[in-house]
């Protein structure tokens, strides 16, 4: 007050003054003077002091102190350093005990805005002494967003870049067999890990992992470790995420936590195990900067020995390729440059160089490893194996190694275990060693094969190698010991069907037609110079048809067989057996061989009992609708060769009616009407045209018309025959019935006048403006117009043509 003098200026300020001592606890008189000096731009050194009165005389008044530090506020950094904005904060809320919880942020968040520490901590502490408890979450937000979002980009470790991971490796492998790093040495956010520290105290369970990876932020590993060993003991905890889990194995690391760190990312695969791959490369990082060069190619090793996917095994085996080229990289060169290093570097570049190689020859046994992991019941899987090693030796291992690793019943491809076992006999078989190939033989057809292809493929092989390198009798004892008959055969092929895995293909081999097959080529081929195998290939067939595995086609062969051994009528007898043993569907090939060499010149057939064969041919097919169009051409031919001619026509005209395959019914007519023009006549010929062009469509029916009218014109019928060529004109478009108009055109020619040449132009063009507008619906009519013959004229219908014949 001693300086009031330089401050009071005139007789206002005098009456402000006068006022303020009659009255000095009225806000309102202090206001007012604040006011008027404001008002008056007064210096801020002026407002200050008054100020300062103004709080003093009302200390526990924080509207006060917030005025007052509001209106310094706008003047920070100008006429006011902000040193003293902080040193009011403090001051203010020495007076200001309670309800000062604005005021408190006010200071913080100023504080956080100067970026300040000291104060900020200042703040912070001040803050939390003198807000209930419920308000410190107001404060903690304050902080941490700081931290989030200045401090902590100041601090985060960014990881370096590399073009490629040989050059990581590189850098890696160099630093720690030649320079001694100092593991403690990094970057330390003190002041924020302090804060973090009571900050892990207080808050709440949800919020912890986001607070380890700010700790993680700070550098504070020791912190960081002590924090995660309290909250999360020291395992990695799968309710964390992957990433605040890593952290916690960083620390581990920097802290040189050798034993903890290996102990903690192997649990760490286990909980993440989609990310174990990533973890393994990790360790291998971990053991390269450490030195630890023994452990890493028994960590890489074990890796690629248990992984199953492609993308896995790449990550993995680029890893170990680019670790061995790297280490060999930097020690050559180091012994280049520095000819004071010693110890074992020769032998482990070596060492290092012999494990490249075979890393690189390798690469594809690896991947198909992976292969064989992922389903080592696929057959391909181990044949593929097999190709990679050129030596027998190798190969034998790999067929050894899959038998023995093989489930039979998890086979799902028929065949392909028995293919196996073949291709690891025929190892000993092409080296001459025949009786351990048979033993691979032998021990393949005890396996339980859920297939009977897989047996089928051992026998055939066994008894095809015997046959080539010894004698066909070994390959028939073969045959002999395979396809024995059990008792209850028909029991067993049930039981076997069922498909419950309770009965193996061995109990059911007798059912292969693949083997009875082979085993009748070999007893067949012996059976022209021993009349002992001649027996013995019939009692052969004669068990497969008993046994139900006889086809058409066996059937076939048994005939033909008994024909060269001049057995004609006992091959007829088999015939006969093989129609009443198949369907109607099978029969018709079996009829045709039949009944082609029934009717041959030499046959022992009596004619009547040819015709009944073909009768009763004709019958099963034509009542099980088969078109059977070879029969009744060969029927035909038959009677012709007897000369019952009116036979030979009538057999192809039943043909042609009973037939419903369109091709075959036109090709009958055709044989059918030119037989009955050759051997009966034209004049025969008429009925057959007549029925023919009623039962085809129109689209097909054009060829037999222009022939019937040129059968008339040569009986000398010419009007008989230009009424066909008018009938047929009305039958399609002229468009599409380009044939019947050049042949009417050569008819009139021929045989016609002007007039009536005239009368077929105008024909044509009325047909081709009148069946223009349905040429479409024309195109797919089936019918046709009924045709009428000579002897129905009487008939009205006005689609239909009176041909007057």
């Amino acid at each position: 007050m001693d300086d009031i003098s330089r401050y009071v200026a005139d007789e206002d300020d005098l009456a402000f003054e006068y006022e303020l001592q009659r009255t000095p606890q009225s806000v309102v008189t202090w206001r007012r003077y604040l006011d008027s000096w404001k008002e008056d731009g007064r210096p801020d050194s002026h407002i200050v002091w008054l100020y300062e009165r103004f709080c003093r005389q009302f200390q526990s008044d924080m509207e006060i102190w917030e005025d007052y530090i509001q209106w310094l506020l706008q003047r920070c950094g100008k006429s006011v350093e902000y040193t003293d904005i902080m040193e009011l904060f403090i001051r203010s809320l020495s007076y200001c005990a309670k309800n000062c919880e604005d005021l408190c942020i006010m200071f913080l968040e100023f504080a956080i805005g100067q970026l300040d520490l000291k104060y900020i901590r200042m703040a912070f502490d001040i803050s939390l002494k003198r807000l209930p408890r419920d308000g410190h979450g107001r404060v903690w937000e304050k902080v941490l967003r700081f931290i989030d979002e200045t401090l902590s980009p100041l601090t985060r470790n960014e990881e370096t870049e590399y073009d490629d991971i040989f050059e990581e490796l590189s850098i890696l492998i160099y630093k720690g067999l030649f320079e001694k790093t100092d593991e403690g040495n990094h970057e330390l956010d003190l002041w924020t890990s302090l804060i973090l520290k009571r900050y892990l105290d207080v808050c709440p369970s949800e919020q912890r992992p986001l607070n380890v990876i700010r700790i993680a932020q700070t550098g504070d590993h020791d912190f960081l470790y002590t924090a995660y060993r309290k909250f999360y003991g020291n395992g990695p905890q799968s309710t964390l995420p992957y990433s605040t889990n890593l952290l916690y194995l960083e620390s581990l690391e920097s802290l040189n936590k050798r034993e903890a760190y290996e102990q903690f990312i192997t649990e760490l695969a286990g909980v993440f195990p989609e990310n174990w791959v990533e973890l393994k490369v990790t360790l291998v990082k971990f053991y390269i900067k450490s030195a630890q060069h023994d452990k890493i190619v028994h960590v890489l090793e074990d890796s690629l020995a248990r992984t199953q996917s492609v993308q896995e095994f790449s990550v993995l085996y680029s890893t170990y390729l680019n670790y061995e080229k790297a280490f060999i990289d930097i020690v050559l060169q180091e012994l280049k440059n520095n000819s004071q290093v010693i110890g074992d570097w020769e032998q482990q570049v070596e060492s290092h160089l012999s494990r490249l190689q075979g890393l690189i020859e390798s690469y594809e046994i690896r991947l198909n490893d992976i292969k064989i992991r992922r389903n080592p019941n696929l057959v391909s899987n181990w044949s593929e194996r097999a190709t990679l090693f050129p030596a027998a030796a190798g190969k034998c291992d790999v067929y050894s190694h899959a038998i023995l690793t093989i489930d039979p019943y998890r086979v799902n491809i028929p065949g392909s275990l028995g293919k196996l076992w073949c291709a690891y006999a025929e190892l000993y078989w092409e080296a001459g060693d025949f009786d351990s190939a048979r033993e691979v033989y032998d021990r393949g057809l005890r396996v339980p094969y859920p297939y009977l292809q897989d047996l089928e493929e051992l026998w055939t092989t066994w008894a095809e190698h015997e046959l080539e390198s010894f004698s066909i009798e070994f390959a028939i004892k073969l045959m002999e010991d395979a396809l024995q008959v059990p008792e209850n055969p028909e029991l067993l092929v049930d039981r076997f069907k069922e498909g419950d895995k309770k009965v193996p293909a061995q109990a059911v081999v007798f059912t292969s037609l693949k083997l009875w097959l082979l085993y009748l080529d070999f007893t067949e081929s012996l059976s022209y110079d021993s009349s002992e195998y001649t027996e013995k290939t019939i009692a052969l067939y004669e068990q497969m048809i008993a046994l139900k595995v006889a086809t058409p086609m066996v059937f076939i062969n048994y005939a033909h067989f008994l024909q060269e051994h001049r057995e004609e009528l006992s091959s007829f007898q088999v015939y006969e057996r093989a129609i009443g043993t198949f369907p109607p569907e099978t029969q018709l090939e079996i009829w045709d061989l039949y009944l082609t060499e029934g009717t041959a010149e030499d046959s022992p057939l009596a004619k009547e009992q040819i015709r009944d064969l073909f009768d009763q041919a004709l019958e099963n097919l034509t009542n099980g609708r088969i078109d059977c169009k070879t029969i009744f051409l060969l029927y035909s031919d038959f009677e012709e060769q007897c000369g019952l001619l009116n036979r030979c026509c009538e057999i192809l005209l039943q043909g042609a009616r009973k037939t419903a395959n369109l091709e075959d019914k036109i090709t009958l007519w055709q044989m059918c009407i030119s037989k009955a023009k050759a051997l009966l006549g034209n004049e025969e010929s008429r009925k057959l045209y007549e029925e023919c062009i009623q039962s085809l469509p129109n689209s097909q029916v054009m060829k037999f018309v222009v022939d019937f009218a040129r059968t008339e014109a040569v009986l000398g019928e010419i009007e008989r025959a230009r009424e066909l060529f008018k009938y047929g004109a009305q039958l399609l478009p002229p468009g599409r019935n380009g044939l019947l108009w050049e042949k009417w055109d050569e008819f009139e020619v021929r045989n016609g006048n002007k007039e009536s040449y005239k009368d077929m132009l105008k024909l044509k063009r009325k047909l081709e403006k009148e069946m223009r507008i349905e040429t479409e619906a024309e195109s797919q009519l089936e019918g046709n117009i009924a045709f009428v013959a000579a002897s129905k004229q009487n008939v009205v219908n006005p689609e239909e043509i009176e041909l007057n014949i």
